[in-house]
C-alpha cells in the first residue's frame, strides 16, 4: 500500500502535533499518531514497533504509515447512520437524528444540533439524505 500525497500530508501533520523537536516523537504515542490520520494498526503491532525504543523518527513513522490501509471517514460514517434508515431509502428522520446526537457519545448542545440541521437539506417529510449528511460532515470536519 502506498500513501497518496494527501495522506502523506495528513500523516506529517499528525506527526508534527507530537513532535518533541528534531523530527521524533515519544514511542509511547506511536499508536495515537498512527490512528489520528486514519490508520488502524493492531495494538500488538504498535507494541512490536515500539519495543525497546524511546523515540520514533518521522522517517520510521512514515515507513510504517506507507504499509497501513487508510480508512475513508465518509464510509466509516455511513454504517451507523444506516441503522436509522429502517426503510432502506437512504434518508433518516431528522427528529430521531437530533435525539441521538443530543444523547449519545460527545453530547452536542441543542444549538449545535440546530445549526447542523439548518445547514443540511431536510425534505418536506422531515428526512435528511445520508449521503448529504456525510458530505456535510466531511466538508466541516
Amino acid at each position: 500500500m502506498s500513501l497518496s500525497a494527501g495522506d502523506r500530508k495528513t500523516c506529517a501533520e499528525a506527526f508534527s502535533l507530537y513532535d518533541l523537536g528534531g523530527g521524533k516523537i515519544d514511542a509511547r504515542n506511536l499508536g495515537t499518531v498512527m490512528r489520528a490520520p486514519g490508520a488502524n494498526p493492531a495494538e500488538s503491532d504498535v507494541e512490536k514497533w515500539q519495543a525497546g525504543k524511546t523515540h520514533i523518527t518521522e522517517a520510521e513513522y512514515m515507513a510504517l504509515m506507507e504499509k497501513q490501509k487508510m480508512h475513508e471517514p465518509a464510509e466509516d460514517c455511513r454504517e451507523p447512520f444506516q441503522i436509522f434508515d429502517s426503510e432502506g431509502t437512504g434518508r433518516i428522520d431528522v427528529g430521531e437524528l437530533r435525539n441521538v446526537l443530543g444523547n449519545l457519545g460527545e453530547r452536542l448542545t441543542y444549538e449545535e444540533i440546530g445549526n447542523m440541521m439548518l445547514m443540511a437539506e431536510v425534505d418536506a417529510d422531515g428526512k435528511l439524505s445520508i449521503d448529504d449528511l456525510i458530505a456535510f460532515m466531511a466538508k466541516y470536519n
